[in-house]
C-alpha cells in the first residue's frame, strides 16, 4: 500500500505532505506541502495537478516517495523565508506593526 503522507521534523518545524486528490480547483492528483510558522499560519503550496488515471497516480506516489528529509529541510526553510517576506511587506504597507 502507498503512502498518501509524510511528516517531517525540521529545524523550521513540522512538513506534511500529503496526496490529495481530484477536487473543484484540480483535475488530477496533487501533493500538498503544508508548514508551521511562527505565527501559527500553515501555508499550502501544491505540485501538481497529475493526469488522474491509474499511471497519473503511481506518478504522485512517486513524487511524494522521493521526498525526503533533506528536500523536507529546504522547503520548510523556504517556507519561512516566504511568510517571512510576506509580513514584512504587509507591516511596511500598513506603515508599521501588524497584529
Amino acid at each position: 500500500m502507498a503512502k498518501f503522507a509524510k511528516l517531517f521534523e525540521t529545524e523550521h518545524g513540522q512538513l506534511l505532505a500529503t496526496i490529495e486528490g481530484v477536487d473543484d480547483d484540480f483535475d488530477g492528483p496533487t501533493i500538498c506541502l503544508r508548514g508551521e510558522s511562527d505565527e501559527g499560519v500553515e501555508p499550502a503550496f501544491r505540485a501538481g495537478p497529475f493526469t488522474d488515471t491509474e499511471a497519473g497516480w503511481a506518478e504522485a506516489e512517486a513524487f511524494l516517495d522521493r521526498i525526503d528529509q533533506e528536500d523536507a529541510e529546504n522547503i520548510a526553510r523556504n517556507l519561512a523565508s516566504t511568510l517571512s517576506n510576506f509580513m514584512r511587506s504587509v507591516e511596511d504597507e500598513a506603515g508599521g506593526q501588524v497584529g
